[in-house]
């Protein structure tokens, strides 16, 4: 699993033709990332129709950004989303959507953010943490981690939710996790909080904070 705290997580935009050879391509270097202890790359194709070029989406955490890479090469290309655009703050996990837009989890600003898929412009908060729960018993959008649309088009989000430092019986302190995890799922078309999909302890869950 990947904490927030890491510096990147990692988006694929590609064409439709060249779809299946930039999975396995993709797939065979995020396997040679992973053996080696670096994030991930993120396989999320969408078609532009106006370009062939491969870019590799980067959300930069440290200082708020999403970075855009060629995907063939890894050269810079440009900023696409810009410093703290919308109110990015900490972003994680991204995922394109069915409307071709880009979703960012703003894991410390608990929300979940829309950019313009081509531009990088911000649209709007897709997802308001401070009241994305009207439904009593539910958990809060606390520190969202990563995000993926689901077949049934709707939107899943895992969060991770707050960390402490507790001491243990020898004294040292150790960061554990002290509110509430799991997966919450979203309409994918509204935004509209639906259900916690999967909670807190389920098969052991602890830290959700990849899907």
């Amino acid at each position: 699993m990947r904490q927030s705290s890491q510096s990147s997580r990692t988006s694929l935009l590609s064409t439709e033709p060249a779809r299946t050879i930039a999975r396995t391509v993709i797939g065979l270097v995020a396997a040679l990332l992973l053996a080696f202890g670096l994030p991930a790359l993120r396989s999320l194709p969408a078609a532009d129709s106006a370009s062939t070029t491969l870019y590799l989406y980067v959300a930069s955490y440290g200082n708020d950004q999403v970075l855009r890479y060629d995907a063939r090469t890894g050269a810079f290309v440009d900023v696409f989303v810009r410093r703290g655009s919308g109110g990015l703050h900490g972003p994680v996990g991204m995922a394109f959507g069915p409307d071709g837009n880009l979703y960012v989890a703003s894991s410390l600003s608990d929300q979940v953010l829309r950019y313009d898929g081509r531009t990088g412009a911000f649209i709007d908060i897709f997802v308001n943490g401070s009241t994305a729960y009207p439904v009593p018993g539910n958990y809060s959008l606390t520190r969202p981690e990563d995000l993926a649309f689901g077949p049934d088009g709707n939107l899943y989000v895992a969060f991770s939710g707050y960390t402490c430092m507790l001491r243990d019986v020898n004294g040292n302190y150790n960061r554990k996790p002290c509110g509430p995890t799991g997966i919450q799922r979203y309409n994918g078309a509204t935004g509209a909080f639906i259900n916690t999909f999967v909670s807190a302890g389920s098969g052991g869950l602890v830290y959700s904070n990849s899907i």
